[in-house]
């Protein structure tokens, strides 16, 4: 995994390219997974959600490829992206393998994130909701 994260007071730091992304173009929120060493591997993996429109972020839709033309295909590019620490879905450093629910969650609970955020990022996003 190439896209990398560091904690900065009250804030992660995002930084890395994410190819082929569905949508990346016109998304209005990410989810973004990201590794603070790649020397841990899966175990340095956390997830991040947050808005498209936070300063760093660059969206290039990938022309002349292959394939599925129709579709929207995107590079995204997060440069020195700060998100505030509430953007973390789970515990930092989660295993990838446990957000996948191969594994369970350490703390005991099959889910790493709580439903009611996953419901409340939900209606944030879809067109009828903002309530």
């Amino acid at each position: 995994m190439a896209t990398t994260y560091r904690r900065l007071g009250d804030e992660f730091v995002l930084n890395g390219t994410k190819h082929f992304i569905s949508n990346g173009s016109v998304a209005q929120w990410y989810i973004a997974f990201a590794t603070r060493d790649r020397k841990a591997r899966h175990a340095g993996i956390s997830a991040f959600v947050f808005p498209a429109d936070l300063p760093g972020i660059r969206k290039h839709r990938m022309k002349d490829k292959l394939g599925q033309r129709a579709a929207d295909t995107s590079e995204v590019v997060f440069e020195d992206v700060r998100v505030p620490k509430d953007a973390l879905l789970g515990a930092e450093g989660h295993r990838l393998q446990d957000r996948q629910g191969d594994q369970p969650d350490p703390a005991g609970s099959d889910c790493p994130e709580p439903p009611e955020r996953l419901i409340r990022l939900s209606e944030l996003t879809s067109p009828a909701g903002h309530g």
